[in-house]
């Protein structure tokens, strides 16, 4: 199986949400859509400041830690 890299990890994990909280706006309570816009926000902020959260936490996931190969090379 192939490894996804982080910047793909955050990508799909984003979409999802954005796509549940457009369909919880569309279907169930419209006030969610600000959720949608609060997670765009932070993407802005990410974008200007390199810096996030999700990728620091992805990070530390056992399956995203570099696995070292024969004689710990």
């Amino acid at each position: 199986m192939k490894h996804i890299g982080i910047e793909q990890q955050i990508k799909i994990i984003t979409g999802v949400k954005i796509l549940i909280f457009l369909l919880l706006a569309q279907f169930l309570y419209p006030w969610f859509i600000y959720i949608v816009y609060i997670i765009g926000a932070f993407l802005i902020v990410s974008w200007l400041t390199w810096i996030c959260p999700a990728a620091a936490f992805l990070k530390k996931l056992p399956y995203n830690k570099k696995k070292k190969g024969f004689f710990g090379l």
